[in-house]
């Protein structure tokens, strides 16, 4: 892992999946759905807290764009990232 690296993209995902995990926690209409909205909103928040986590989904986002670039025409691939 690069020192000094930085995951705002990745961190900012986590941080969404979170929001929307929180979202449908305030929503449920039992305990155990909450329960189980919440826990997960910790997981996400905790994945953004890590680097060895920010580390790997960055390497898988990095394959995939890599993939897609292969595979599909010029017209539709996505740009690259630097």
């Amino acid at each position: 892992m690069e020192i000094g690296r930085d995951f705002s993209d990745e961190i900012l995902e986590c941080c969404q999946f979170a929001a929307e995990c929180r979202r449908n926690a305030d929503e449920a209409d039992d305990l155990s759905s909450k329960e189980f909205w919440l826990d997960m909103e910790g997981r996400w928040l905790h994945l953004a807290r890590s680097p060895a986590v920010l580390e790997q989904i960055s390497n898988f986002n990095a394959a995939r764009r890599k993939s897609l670039r292969r595979t599909l025409p010029e017209t539709h691939r996505p740009p690259p990232r630097w």
